[in-house]
């Protein structure tokens, strides 16, 4: 089931990866926060963000890939 919402008045659905890419950094965060805050449809089967952050000193660490062998 798609998930449209509306930002800066144009209809966004989740689904159209070109569309979502398309918005400004204003109008993605408009959209989480859309997601974050609208009640799931039923039937939805849309991943859904949690609202709280995570416990103070949690994160996470990016790191190149291991260099191969030749």
């Amino acid at each position: 089931m798609a998930r449209i919402y509306e930002v800066a008045g144009k209809q966004i659905d989740l689904d159209d990866a070109d569309a979502v890419r398309a918005l400004s950094a204003d109008e993605f965060a408009q959209l989480i926060k859309q997601t974050q805050t609208r009640p799931v449809e039923p039937g939805d089967t849309a991943p859904t963000y949690p609202i709280e952050q995570p416990p103070a000193g949690t994160g996470f660490i990016i790191l190149n890939p291991p260099r191969t062998q030749d």
